[in-house]
């Protein structure tokens, strides 16, 4: 008879007896966790520059004048139109001497004079641009 070893049916049922409840006796423990994968998030940043520049806010300057017109013109010698307007011009003369002299040019020399007075009490002369004008011992206003 052939005789090759033979495994007991008690082995063999103890076996899967063994293997069963060890099976049944890990239900009782932690499961173990699937093998975690890494992820690496990556976050792209742009920084914008921006050029800020400052600003002034100017208050207009207030409005100037124009120097009120001259309105008496005392002695001395004018260039008329720019010194003194053409025009006529009066004076009262007062109780002093009054000469005024219209000129070609402020040499002042006799060949230069156009016309010319000299008074006590009121007086008046006209005048033209380009011309100078000489006045002395009182004031004269533009009329």
């Amino acid at each position: 008879m052939n005789r090759s070893p033979k495994i007991g049916g008690g082995v063999l049922a103890g076996l899967l007896l063994i293997g069963m409840g060890s099976a049944i006796g890990k239900q009782d423990q932690e499961p173990v966790a699937a093998p975690v994968t890494s992820v690496t998030t990556y976050t792209q940043t742009q920084t914008q520059y921006v050029t800020v520049t400052p600003t002034t806010t100017q208050t207009p300057a207030p409005a100037t004048e124009e120097p009120a017109p001259q309105k008496t013109w005392s002695p001395g010698t004018y260039k008329v139109g720019e010194d003194i307007d053409p025009g006529t011009y009066v004076s009262d003369g007062g109780s002093t001497m009054c000469y005024w002299a219209r000129m070609r040019n402020d040499s002042e020399e006799l060949g230069s004079i156009i016309a010319n007075d000299i008074s006590q009490g009121k007086s008046r002369f006209t005048t033209k641009k380009g011309e100078y004008v000489k006045i002395s011992g009182c004031t004269f206003a533009k009329q």
